[in-house]
């Protein structure tokens, strides 16, 4: 079943954040959408929510970060719908997102909150063991928590150096980040990589914005791309990257892949660690595969399904791949809204 063409590209925090019956109709443009909520313009006649009617069955460097966020319940009883535990899960995941600083992502899970019926709590409902493993944000070191609100106030590049080695606040504006600092947790080195990230979107708009023929405005890219390509690719082969390291990694792929001029760094990735070997140069994961491994940890994350929406698109191949990685999920909720926006 092909793809609707309403389907609109995205990338990091593409947070679309709109509820799924503006989906199509309210997109932005994906890079003005990255920088800030104050820079992102959505249209919103009203919120609505899915999340108000039962969706139907489906046929179908430290150890710490590679911990899931999301677990399967032993059932994987998905299509048994209750109002309860939906909301006791937005309300969790709802956390989790604001506190690695995605906005738009955040607000989205809130509309679907706003738009369930009452309910009284759930009897059972076990959040750590059935869906979220522990977290605790108060264990984050003072670096992370400063780095954080430098984030948060769009001073991107300040936030990255600060989770960097040997940084130094006065660096030049464009100069190369220094390496992340060994022992980061998870979500100091999601940080570093999303200011670092953002910060070469600012950039590369800046440059956008100086030049005036369309073909030449097409040829920019990220900056900072390939140094992000070559880190993210180091923690995902020592197997230290969680939900949202899986999704910050996809999502510097699927722009890599996309972009013209980079099609040299797509072919091969060289780990950035000190010795080198002939060896060392093999060919980078597809986008597809890193995003849906990122979804399967943390399936509340919507702007990580939005960019494999884009992915869908732009290859039918990969839908058979895509059904298949997700059968553990296909009766979960999650997965209807993403039906929905794609098809």
């Amino acid at each position: 079943m092909p793809p609707s063409s309403s389907s609109r590209k995205s990338s990091p925090e593409n947070e679309y954040a709109m509820s799924l019956a503006e989906a199509d109709m309210s997109l932005d443009n994906p890079h003005n959408a990255t920088l800030d909520t104050t820079t992102t313009t959505t249209t919103h006649h009203h919120h609505h929510s899915f999340l108000h009617s039962s969706p139907s069955p489906s046929n179908n460097k430290s150890t710490a970060a590679a911990q899931p966020l999301f677990e399967s319940s032993s059932n994987n009883n998905y299509s048994k719908w209750n109002v309860a535990e939906a909301r006791m899960e937005l309300r969790k995941a709802s956390k989790i997102t604001s506190t690695y600083g995605l906005k738009l992502s955040t607000k989205w899970i809130c509309e679907q909150l706003i738009g369930l019926p009452p309910s009284p709590p759930p009897s059972s409902f076990n959040g750590t063991n059935h869906f979220f493993t522990p977290f605790e944000e108060e264990n984050e070191n003072d670096a992370t928590l400063y780095a954080k609100s430098l984030l948060d106030l769009g001073e991107y590049e300040r936030a990255a150096l600060v989770l960097s080695s040997g940084n130094n606040a006065s660096a030049v504006a464009g100069s190369t980040i220094p390496p992340p600092l060994e022992e980061l947790s998870s979500l100091g080195f999601f940080i570093r990589c999303y200011a670092l990230y953002m910060a070469g979107e600012r950039r590369k708009g800046e440059d956008v914005e100086e030049l005036r023929e369309p073909l030449e405005r097409t040829k920019l890219r990220n900056p900072n791309l390939t140094q992000l390509s070559h880190e993210l690719y180091d923690y995902y082969t020592s197997g230290a990257l969680d939900a949202f390291g899986l999704y910050i990694y996809g999502v510097v792929l699927k722009e890599l892949q996309n972009t013209p001029s980079a099609s040299s760094t797509t072919t091969k990735i060289r780990p950035s660690s000190s010795v080198h070997h002939a060896q060392d140069i093999v060919p980078p994961p597809s986008p597809h595969s890193i995003l849906l491994q990122s979804i399967l940890q943390f399936p509340y994350n919507w702007s990580a399904w939005l960019d494999l929406s884009e992915l869908c698109v732009q290859d039918s191949t990969i839908h058979s791949d895509v059904e298949e990685v997700l059968r553990p999920i296909l009766g979960h909720w999650m997965y209807h809204f993403f039906c929905v926006h794609l098809f």
